[in-house]
């Protein structure tokens, strides 16, 4: 931190004083680096940036044109904020052409009255002393940090989050494309500027005097956004964030952004980013479905890594690689870049879990659509809410698991399985395999050593509705034939297919051995 102007005015040298601010109020939390008296006009010339300028009304000049000169001299010196001593006046005296020629500089103006130290200015110079050797130390530390960070093959996303914690202000570090890619230290006001990021990084960051980088006026709260660029191989890779709470930012901070920008840099040049992206996509993952996060804390925790999950629907995908195509994480990556998606995706064995808020453009139904074109298999949950997750990854993994069967397309909706559903779920508890050797047992034994299987006039008969002229033209053959048959499978199941209850638990059975030999072939 640095002394401001306001805590300059709350210094204990005025504690015995009135102090009434004329003009440029919403500039009191500015930093001050230095504070000088001023006697005399002469002296006025010696001024710098960031000077807090004390002196009488006669020091600026004796009439009030040489007052106004004397007044944009100070301001076009870059100081701080100019303080007039008043004496022992029971109320300030200050012409109205000097406050109305400050309010128009927008430049702090400001009047004491009453006693103050002779040494005023040395006293306020120790505190300003004080807290520069703060900041060097703080910066000493931070940078011991850095250091540790690379030494342990840190991330951007790390180093981001290092700065936050030592600036004890949001960070946000985008790409040259203005992705967000790490987000720390958020606040709500921050939180809703990076639902419309775009906005904010295009607009045109205005330059202070001296300050790092650029600076841009965002929010109601005084809030300031310091931008500072990330240069890799003398090409701009990013910019910094860093949203300060105040004014214009001290020397030492802007060591610090330009430390942290270098940092940043090494981290790029020092290793493979995207493999250390997707671990960090994968951990969130896991930890979503052990249970180790809730839904929110995942959407909260996805920010932080520059995927923006608030407000839009989220889907989750479980996609698996088919045939010679690549894998599945890369494919479906590229599909949601391409469809500007954000997404926390993780690979697993030999498929693909990702979480996806969708955009208004494409559906649940679209998305699956998308994932098929670019050749890969998989399931898509229904459509939820941060509080839904853990059910709807159960939802996306239950559809992978019909994917690519017969009669199903390559990436199923969650809502499209109907009854398999339950399938699915007898499957997982390794009941499905039971219940179809109790229905269907015996004629899958007897098919595996007839010449004639009987599999597919069963098949044949329950699809027609136990309709037997149906099936009879359906197989081609005469109804002698296939009434011999049915006669053979009632024999062997020991029960009549005339009865509709039976036709249904076959139905079912046959539905379960198709999705087992699916599952097993695949």
């Amino acid at each position: 931190m640095v002394l401001s102007i306001e805590a300059s005015l709350r210094h204990k040298v005025f504690q015995d004083a009135a102090v009434q601010v004329f003009a440029g109020e919403h500039r009191l939390r500015e930093p001050v680096r230095r504070a000088i008296l001023v006697e005399s006009c002469e002296e006025i010339a010696d001024l710098s940036r960031g000077d807090l300028v004390i002196t009488s009304e006669l020091g600026l000049g004796r009439t009030s044109a040489e007052q106004l000169r004397q007044l944009e001299h100070v301001f076009e010196s870059g100081a701080a904020a100019l303080v007039l001593r008043l004496g022992a006046q029971s109320s300030p005296e200050v012409t109205p052409e000097l406050i109305e020629a400050a309010e128009r500089l927008e430049f702090p103006l400001v009047g004491v009255t009453g006693p103050v130290p002779v040494d005023m200015p040395a006293q306020l110079g120790r505190a300003i002393a004080e807290l520069t050797s703060a900041e060097l130390v703080a910066l000493g530390k931070l940078n011991d940090d850095f250091i540790r960070l690379l030494m342990t093959g840190a991330s951007p996303v790390s180093v981001a989050e290092t700065l936050a914690h030592h600036l004890g202000c949001p960070v946000i570090l985008e790409n040259a494309v203005h992705e967000v890619v790490a987000y720390a230290g958020g606040t709500t006001e921050l939180d809703n500027l990076v639902r419309d990021w775009m906005s904010h990084a295009s607009q045109r960051h205005h330059h202070y005097g001296g300050s790092p980088g650029a600076l841009l006026g965002i929010g109601r709260t005084r809030s300031v956004c310091t931008r500072r660029s990330v240069d890799l191989r003398g090409e701009v890779w990013g910019w910094l964030h860093v949203m300060l709470t105040g004014g214009e930012a001290s020397d030492a901070f802007a060591l610090a952004l330009a430390r942290t920008a270098e940092v940043i840099a090494i981290t790029l040049l020092s290793g493979d980013q995207g493999a250390r992206r997707t671990q960090r996509q994968k951990s969130l993952v896991v930890r979503l479905m052990a249970g180790d996060l809730t839904g929110p804390q995942f959407v909260e925790r996805a920010l932080r890594i520059g995927q923006d999950l608030r407000d839009c629907p989220l889907v989750v995908v479980v996609a698996h690689r088919t045939g010679a195509a690549g894998a599945p994480e890369e494919l479906l990556g590229e599909t949601l870049r391409i469809h500007q998606l954000p997404s926390v995706q993780a690979p697993l064995d030999d498929k693909c879990v990702a979480v996806v808020g969708l955009a208004p453009h494409l559906s649940a139904a679209d998305l699956a659509a998308e994932i098929a074109r670019a050749g890969m298999c998989g399931g898509v949950s229904r459509l939820c809410s941060p509080d839904q997750l853990t059910p709807a990854i159960r939802q996306a993994r239950t559809a992978a698991t019909v994917a690519g069967t017969p009669h199903w397309s390559a990436v199923v909706p969650f809502d499209r399985l109907g009854m398999l559903r339950l399938l699915v779920s007898l499957d997982e508890s390794g009941e499905l395999q039971r219940y179809v050797d109790d229905e269907l047992g015996e004629v899958l034994r007897h098919d595996t050593t007839a010449t004639n299987p009987l599999l597919p006039t069963l098949r044949a008969y329950l699809a027609a509705g136990g309709n037997k002229a149906r099936t009879s033209e359906e197989l081609f053959v005469q109804r002698r034939t296939l009434y011999y048959r049915l006669e053979r499978i009632d024999s062997l199941l020991g029960r009549s297919l005339d009865d509709p209850e039976t036709r249904t638990v076959l139905d079912i059975a046959l539905r379960g051995w198709d999705f087992l030999q699916a599952r097993m072939h695949r």
